[in-house]
């Protein structure tokens, strides 16, 4: 594809003639697992930035989790034998639910705003508890954020970069309006 063909589709793209719809697993692999001198060797860019958002959210979320059960157990002694299982199960879950391309990170946000007002406010009267319901809740918003991330940045570079868009096609379902 040549630019001014690239150009004829990201017109139709914004026109909405056509649309990108991107595997979010394919965009997760390509951010966390391709290395970045291959990317430029690729598509003659290297997306520092895109690629740390994604790296940073891979290591803290697992990271958040970990000190959420933690921060329970502070809180809730022996009750969080009983807590831990269903906190990692829930995190499994989401991680599943977030490859799908229909979930977005909206409710996430909503309730993690909420456990951190919680920590102003107090309507938990634990502060352990609290903080662990913050980090929690950050593990499935960092999970969430890898997906949801990935898929935005690579459908922005396709329609940002030629060479990405042949380079990335197997990742991508293009459409063309009826």
């Amino acid at each position: 594809m040549n630019v001014s063909e690239h150009q004829q589709f990201v017109e139709a793209v914004h026109a909405r003639r056509a649309s990108v719809a991107v595997d979010r697993v394919f965009a997760r692999k390509l951010y966390a697992s391709v290395p970045m001198d291959t990317m430029e060797r690729t598509i003659g860019e290297v997306p520092y930035f895109e690629k740390g958002v994604v790296c940073c959210a891979l290591f803290t979320s697992p990271v958040m989790l970990i000190a959420g059960i933690a921060l329970f157990a502070l809180g809730l002694h022996w009750w969080a034998l009983g807590i831990a299982p269903v906190a990692v199960l829930l995190w499994f879950g989401n991680r599943a639910r977030s490859a799908s391309g229909n979930v977005g990170i909206g409710i996430l946000s909503v309730l993690l705003a909420a456990a951190v007002a919680d920590c102003f406010v107090g309507l938990v009267h634990n502060a352990w508890v609290s903080a662990g319901l913050v980090s929690f809740i950050l593990a499935l918003w960092c999970d969430r954020l890898i997906y949801v991330a990935s898929a935005h940045f690579l459908r922005t570079q396709v329609l940002r970069n030629p060479r990405a868009l042949e380079a990335y096609a197997a990742g991508l379902v293009i459409r063309q309006a009826s």
